[in-house]
């Protein structure tokens, strides 16, 4: 799913950015070995032309905060 977050199309990186959050909120720490994996796709999504993009990134970095417990802004940057 982390590979359609550079797909081409808006509607793509949308739906994918969405599943994601949704796996990490409904698995919880147990999806939590995925977040290396995801960070830098998502550093990348903050910079996205679209701002639905961006803001849902946002969201998820708020949800993978959360869960970890860690501040992660710097691996966004």
């Amino acid at each position: 799913v982390t590979r359609l977050l550079r797909n081409g199309s808006v509607q793509v990186r949308q739906a994918s950015l969405s599943c994601i959050k949704t796996l990490f909120e409904r698995m919880g720490n147990d999806y939590l070995v995925l977040m290396p994996d995801t960070l830098p796709f998502l550093a990348e999504l903050h910079e996205d032309k679209d701002e639905t993009v961006r803001t849902l990134a946002q969201r998820l970095a708020l949800v993978l905060k959360d869960l970890s417990g860690e501040d992660i802004s710097e691996f966004l940057k």
